[in-house]
């Protein structure tokens, strides 16, 4: 039987249209839908590239939150030997130089929770002063 090509919504073009007689879509019978027209083959092939597909999308996510948390535990290990070194010169010098490097560091802060985080390890450290006193 001879048909005419028509253009579905997506501009795909389909030979459905029966030349001699009624379009089966809107006659009732033999209305198709997409997948109906593809053999039980091709659905298992599609499901197996759609499950692929998901695999490789959420090894792609997998991969790149690992990525992030070794960054992320990268800084932080180097943000400790800094810290760490930081200490370590600060043991060494002097009384007036520990002061002044203090008051660099508080205005070196950016927020007031950076502020109040360095002020509550102030009253910590003082109050272990007096504690080692006592």
């Amino acid at each position: 039987m001879l048909t005419n090509e028509e253009e579905d919504a997506h501009g795909d073009r389909h030979n459905d249209t029966p030349t001699g007689g009624e379009d089966r879509r809107h006659s009732g019978q033999g209305a198709r839908t997409g997948h109906a027209r593809l053999p039980p083959a091709a659905l298992e092939d599609l499901n197996r590239a759609r499950e692929h597909a998901q695999h490789d999308a959420q090894a792609g996510i997998d991969d790149a939150t690992e990525r992030i948390r070794a960054a992320a535990d990268d800084m932080r290990r180097r943000l400790r030997e800094e810290a760490d070194e930081l200490q370590t010169r600060l043991d060494r010098a002097s009384e007036e130089a520990r002061v002044e490097l203090g008051r660099v560091a508080i205005r070196a802060q950016r927020t007031p929770d950076a502020l109040g985080e360095l002020a509550r390890e102030i009253r910590r450290v003082k109050d272990s002063m007096k504690d080692d006193t006592a």
